[in-house]
């Protein structure tokens, strides 16, 4: 009796196993990584009524920082309010013919601010208005808030304000800010002329 040999498909049942395995970690992985990815997205759609500018975020901090740090409103005026109280601001506030001080005026770009926010200065409220405002009330002085970055207990702000009541000026602002309590206070201040 002959015996023959037929050619067997041999499978390497280690290989599918460890197959099997990394597609479960893949999908386990990979429906987290779907949610982040859309929740980030609609951060940044949604960035203005968050008050953050969404791309100097990814810019200075991690992903995880950025998700936890969505900032109220409350916390959002208050350093608002806070920077514009400081008194190395007060020489560079542009003064009307009379020589009260001019309204403040916030432009609405890079940052911008939910309508909720209530500040004000020199007893008048701050007005939030768009470029387009600015430009076609002929506006002469105003800021641009290009950072307001708030995480936990700590602040940073970036802005310019702009006077060009007589002579154009631009001044480049930078603070930090610290919470204790309740209340922020400014750690540092810096003005450079532009």
């Amino acid at each position: 009796m002959e015996k023959s040999l037929h050619p067997v498909e041999l499978k390497n049942v280690s290989y599918e196993r460890s197959e099997i395995k990394f597609q479960k970690k893949f999908k386990s992985f990979y429906i987290p990584l779907i949610g982040i990815s859309c929740f980030m997205i609609l951060l940044s759609l949604n960035g203005s009524s968050k008050n953050l500018n969404v791309k100097e975020v990814k810019k200075n901090q991690n992903i995880s920082k950025s998700i936890t740090s969505l900032i109220s409103n409350s916390d959002t005026a208050s350093v608002l309010q806070k920077c514009l109280d400081s008194e190395k601001l007060l020489p560079l506030f542009a003064k009307k013919t009379d020589g009260n001080y001019s309204k403040i005026y916030i432009m609405q770009y890079l940052v911008n601010f939910s309508k909720d926010i209530n500040i004000s200065k020199f007893n008048e409220t701050v007005s939030f208005s768009s470029r387009q405002e600015i430009h076609s009330n002929n506006i002469k002085s105003y800021f641009i808030f290009k950072v307001l970055s708030i995480d936990g207990n700590t602040a940073k702000v970036a802005f310019d304000y702009i006077n060009n009541s007589s002579v154009e000026k631009v001044f480049e602002i930078t603070a930090n800010l610290e919470k204790s309590g309740v209340e922020w206070k400014i750690i540092d201040l810096t003005i450079n002329h532009k």
